[in-house]
């Protein structure tokens, strides 16, 4: 019988996808930044941010595929960002990750909790976005992400942009930069002005039994 064909950056891809999944918060920063000694000036400051990312079994659209929902103000109710998320090999060039936005957001909003939201999912009901693929390098003990830039453009005329995103991600932290510049003059038109990541670090869950 004929040896199984390695997998390109198999053991990235693998250890990516074991990390990517969980529930993540920026909390610790929120505090810092608000409440620790070294206070931040307010245009400074972060968003509260918490963000699931749920893996679920849709193999008409990828092998490693995660359902990503994000809210603000640890408010459930301020859902800002559902997405697709598809993990593969891409030879030389690393880990891709690619992003999907649905066609129908609302009609797949709480996935996180309720996977069964996705079932029969096609892949005509996503958008993908060309030139938004995010590429993950191991640096140390840790990923490092990033768009090719000025690749990932959106708009029209004298009001396009690109975004850039990049990440690290490791067994507990979950970083993100996520910033989008007019591409008329360069200038910053979302995201934060000094380039700080929101600092997410994997949220643990607690029970105790008050008596």
């Amino acid at each position: 019988h004929a040896e199984p064909v390695p997998v390109p950056r198999g053991r990235d891809l693998q250890r990516i996808v074991g990390w990517f999944g969980g529930i993540w918060d920026n909390s610790e920063q929120i505090w810092f930044e608000t409440e620790g000694r070294a206070q931040v000036p307010v245009p400074e400051r972060h968003e509260r941010v918490h963000a699931t990312h749920r893996r679920v079994d849709l193999p008409s659209i990828g092998r490693y595929v995660f359902y990503v929902e994000e809210y603000r103000d640890d408010d459930p109710a301020k859902v800002f960002r559902q997405r697709l998320v598809v993990f593969e090999s891409a030879r030389e060039q690393g880990v891709r990750m690619r992003l999907g936005l649905f066609r129908d957001a609302a009609a797949v909003l709480g996935a996180a909790s309720d996977p069964a939201r996705l079932a029969g999912l096609h892949p005509e009901a996503l958008i993908w976005l060309p030139g938004c693929e995010v590429y993950w390098r191991a640096e140390g003990d840790q990923y490092v992400g990033g768009m090719r830039p000025k690749a990932c453009t959106f708009g029209e005329a004298r009001e396009q942009r690109w975004s850039q995103h990049d990440l690290l991600l490791s067994a507990t932290k979950y970083w993100r930069v996520d910033r989008s510049f007019n591409v008329r003059d360069g200038k910053l038109a979302v995201g934060h002005p000094g380039g700080v990541p929101h600092e997410l670090d994997r949220a643990r869950l607690f029970e105790c039994e008050v008596r």
